[in-house]
């Protein structure tokens, strides 16, 4: 590092109010391990270590470097991040929520869980009080279903969900203080700001964690360390860690990067930066229903609060559940090399080169991606199979844009043809598309459309499906997609 350049060697964070800076090993622990053991904060807890339960729901509130405007408390997972991905936070944990309400009152989220006997055995209890708490903080939940959306990531095992639900519509909120007033002060707010201006270096005996704070610091950290791993928001390498024995020594956090979380958006266009989260990209959709609309059906709140776009994209998993989206849109993914000035691009179709392979060079770090946003009359479709409907992994997932043509509406003037989860990457069905650019959609062009496209994919056997249950999935989504096209242009 440059002498000018402002460093600190610890994690700063409020917990529940009151400042904590972390240095040494626990940086890399979990934030369940420091807020249970460390801190005797044992109301968060731990059951599946995967993020999918929401027992260890806690709310996190960050003012991102140089953004200004309110910051709204959002639930995340707190057994799959390390304590030191949450520096420059504020958290509340179901400990905290007792400074919300007058001295020796409980939150409306705990007291009507009791009233409407929504705990039995009680772990997944604080995290659904968390959840609700966070979300009535910004809402109101009026009907059934507002509650449902906002536990999607909280099981229970014992109570069944009526009582949940139930609790959820009978919190009675007008005596209860924002959580931005208590818990994210116009000084604490300066003081997050503050640490967030100076690039961290920390480290143990055999581990380093580094965020660099500007442009500059990331080129030197990054070509110092080419491999070190990057932190987009890291939900993966969590379970990795709980799960996979994974072990991590070096780890480059790109949390206070500005320029990483910078959304430009047009009519026709939008780009996000690396650091956007799923729910922040989700909100970006929301003047296209279907492309909201694929958003909801998969992942947590509590998920979707943290984890990053460009994670899912970088993650190169032939089920990831954005590409085969990001891959209708004709995504391009901006790369960032640390020894070059500009950024280099390349279309997402030509990024996975084989099964968790990309174009990234040694040292490279994906800096955003760019996509072409729909016109109000193309033929939009994106499809998710799983075995259960939330929180699980994708067997067969699609994205099918097509743009109709002139005068012949049937003969597309742009077509894209994408899938996940039947072959070694997700990919493009280039022969398929070519032939119905050429020839058009028909009842002649139909079966040999659907019998390239069977030509195209390579689907494996395995727990979530056999190669045939794929192949008979994907040439009825695909048959469908191409029935209600025709149906429309009939009509015309």
């Amino acid at each position: 590092m440059s002498q000018s350049t402002a460093v600190r060697d610890y994690a700063f964070f409020y917990l529940n109010g009151k400042p904590h800076k972390v240095r040494g090993a626990d940086l890399f622990i979990n934030f369940t391990e420091y807020l249970r053991i460390g801190q005797a904060l044992t109301g968060t807890k731990v059951v599946c270590e995967e993020g999918d339960c929401g027992a260890c729901s806690i709310l996190r509130a960050f003012p991102k470097p140089g953004a200004k405007g309110d910051v709204k408390f959002e639930a995340i997972n707190a057994c799959i991040i390390k304590v030191g991905q949450l520096d420059g936070s504020s958290i509340v944990t179901v400990e905290g929520l007792r400074d919300l309400m007058p001295e020796g009152e409980l939150h409306p989220a705990q007291k009507s869980m009791i009233e409407c006997h929504g705990s039995q055995c009680g772990f997944c209890t604080p995290g659904i009080v968390v959840t609700l708490a966070g979300a009535v903080d910004q809402k109101e939940l009026k009907t059934e279903q507002s509650v449902k959306n906002e536990l999607t990531g909280n099981l229970c095992r014992c109570t069944g969900y009526l009582p949940i639900v139930e609790a959820g519509l009978q919190m009675e909120t007008s005596g209860v203080k924002k959580l931005s007033k208590v818990f994210l002060t116009p000084e604490m707010k300066k003081n997050l700001q503050l640490a967030q201006s100076k690039t961290l270096i920390a480290e143990d005996k055999t581990r380093v964690f580094e965020a660099p704070a500007n442009l500059a610091d990331l080129r030197k950290l990054r070509k110092r360390s080419m491999t070190s791993i990057l932190l987009g928001a890291g939900t993966d390498l969590g379970v990795a860690t709980n799960k996979r024995g994974f072990d991590g020594r070096h780890f480059l956090s790109l949390h206070l990067v500005k320029e990483l979380y910078a959304v430009k958006q047009t009519a026709k266009t939008l780009q996000i930066g690396a650091r956007t989260t799923l729910t922040e990209f989700r909100k970006c959709l929301e003047k296209n229903p279907t492309l909201e609309g694929y958003m909801h059906i998969f992942a947590s709140p509590q998920i979707k609060n943290f984890a990053t776009v460009v994670g899912n994209v970088a993650n190169a998993s032939p089920i990831g559940d954005t590409p085969p989206l990001l891959l209708a849109l004709n995504a391009e993914v901006e790369i960032f090399t640390p020894s070059s000035s500009k950024t280099r691009w390349v279309n997402l179709s030509d990024f996975y080169k084989g099964y968790k392979q990309t174009d990234l060079n040694k040292g490279e770090i994906i800096w955003s991606l760019k996509m072409t946003l729909p016109a109000s009359d193309d033929h939009l479709d994106f499809s998710k199979i799983s075995q259960r409907r939330d929180l699980d992994i994708s067997c067969v997932n699609t994205g099918f844009y097509f743009k109709p043509g002139g005068k012949n509406y049937l003969k597309p003037q742009t077509l894209r043809l994408a899938f996940g989860g039947v072959g070694a990457t997700p990919l493009r069905l280039n022969e398929t598309e070519k032939y119905l650019l050429e020839e058009g959609l028909s009842e002649e062009t139909l079966p040999v459309l659907l019998d390239l496209a069977q030509q195209e994919i390579t689907p494996l056997s395995d727990l979530r499906g056999s190669e045939n249950y794929r192949r008979l999935v994907s040439h009825g989504l695909l048959k469908k997609f191409f029935k209600q096209i025709m149906t429309k242009g009939a009509s015309l």
